[in-house]
């Protein structure tokens, strides 16, 4: 951004629903100012979208915001988060500190009273989180953990009241709140049981009548975070208790049991579209290269966010060449001596490859399992290969001939769009990659040699 040009971002934000369609929505307009930012913007986050809003030189912003409704919204920068709740036709004021948004923020407007209520509530408990910390709930009992939870839902409805008294709230925030509660007190129940999984199998007939009687349907609460975090638990842990029962342990079975979950325990439109919409990016985060067709035919079943259902067969599309059965790409790499290799010159073998890097320790915490691995085959139809991605030539040279590394070494090509991490989409290593002897990918994110029988079943598959 040049520093000459002084500006206010203007946002318009299109929140009335088709049933409010025939109303004139309202403006609000937000304004303020975020000192010392870290970022020349910030997101505003709200009712499942998005907005990019621009800082001027000096921090300040100013938007419209058109609602007929008061809506949560959530200025979120970098690692720092801000809930407010807006009023329609208001004006507001926030000024922030970037160094710490909850360090005396300031608010104007009819608004002010919420957005200051809903910073005292977040302050609150961040204490009791400290005074509560995840990693001593294992120390609990159920019976004691859910007195604490008591006791803790008790003091947030003691706050929410005492200061709804005060302020004379709206009934529309007054219910969300205090709904919210009950999410948040199902939520600990849900994570208490996640947290004692190892040393206890049982529990108390009241606390799991809590969690099977929390309402995963209340269309007003689709988009509150609390609502959003315990039902996402929830579908996330019952998915896990199924998981577990079957024979089917493939992570991608993991993720077709929650959307199965979403689309059995959630019957709100609304409600299903924002629990695919965290769903589907862990599955974009974590599922790899794995052909996610049969999930993706699950999700769109149930789903009416096309805009949701397009972005994830798109992002998924991106790996298809490189789905168990497809021939793998032309990889071009060079050994230390700086001869080429291409993949395809090994065919007739099973290939085993390995990226990595000597900067890596995973993968260097690989490389005596892949000796053992090395050792085991030998004879065999099965072409072990290291492909490091090292920027240094002559450190991955010397480490090498130091660690007198077996197999075929090679490096990948200096040209990008030959390497092995472009045409195998390596976004982080260690990775390995199994090919057959035809050229086909059996899996372009095969076992770790430290998986020990699980990838010794797999190449002895290939090798028969």
């Amino acid at each position: 951004m040049k520093k000459s040009i002084l500006f206010m971002a203007v946002v318009v934000l299109q929140l009335a629903c088709v049933a409010q369609a025939a109303k004139k929505p309202m403006k609000t307009t937000l304004k303020g100012k975020i000192e010392k930012s870290s970022r020349d913007f910030f997101i505003l986050l709200h009712h499942g979208q998005s907005d990019t809003v621009r800082l001027g030189a000096d921090g300040s912003f100013q938007l419209a915001i058109e609602q007929n409704d008061a809506n949560y919204f959530t200025i979120q920068q970098a690692k720092q988060s801000l809930i407010t709740y807006l009023l329609p036709a208001d004006e507001v004021t926030i000024n922030l500190k970037g160094t710490n948004f909850m360090d005396s923020p300031q608010f104007e407007g009819k608004s002010k009273t919420y957005c200051q209520f809903l910073i005292e509530k977040q302050k609150k408990d961040k204490g009791l989180w400290n005074q509560f910390p995840y990693q001593k709930w294992v120390s609990y009992t159920p019976e004691n953990f859910m007195m604490s939870r008591d006791s803790i839902r008790n003091s947030r409805i003691q706050q929410l009241d005492a200061a709804n008294t005060t302020s004379k709230f709206i009934s529309s925030f007054y219910n969300i709140e205090k709904n919210s509660l009950d999410y948040q007190y199902v939520n600990d129940l849900v994570l208490y049981r996640q947290a004692v999984a190892d040393v206890r199998k049982e529990f108390p007939k009241k606390m799991q009548d809590a969690i099977q009687a929390i309402d995963l349907n209340k269309v007003e609460m689709t988009y509150h975070d609390m609502y959003q975090q315990c039902a996402l638990n929830l579908i996330k842990q019952e998915a896990g208790y199924e998981y577990s029962a079957g024979t089917d342990k493939s992570y991608l079975h993991y993720y077709e049991l929650q959307v199965d979950k979403v689309c059995k325990r959630i019957n709100t439109e609304q409600g299903r579209n924002v629990m695919f919409k965290g769903l589907m990016q862990d599955v974009l985060t974590n599922i790899g290269t794995q052909d996610i067709s049969s999930l993706i035919t699950k999700f769109e079943a149930c789903c009416t966010d096309k805009k949701l259902i397009e972005r994830v067969k798109k992002a998924a599309a991106q790996y298809e060449h490189m789905h168990p059965g497809k021939m793998a790409q032309e990889i071009i790499c060079y050994d230390a001596e700086g001869k080429t290799i291409v993949l395809s010159s090994l065919k007739g073998k099973v290939v085993y490859i390995d990226v990595w890097a000597t900067w890596c320790g995973p993968c260097k915490r690989e490389i005596p399992e892949l000796k053992k691995l090395e050792e085991e085959y030998h004879g065999k139809n099965i072409q072990f290969v290291s492909i490091s991605t090292d920027k240094d030539v002559n450190a991955w040279k010397a480490f090498i001939a130091k660690e007198a590394m077996g197999g075929l070494q090679l490096h990948q090509s200096d040209n990008f769009d030959e390497s092995i991490s472009k045409l195998f989409m390596v976004n982080s290593i260690p990775r390995f990659i199994l090919i057959d002897s035809l050229g086909r990918i059996v899996s372009s994110d095969a076992p770790r040699p430290s998986s020990g029988e699980q990838i010794r079943t797999m190449i002895n598959g290939v090798l028969k």
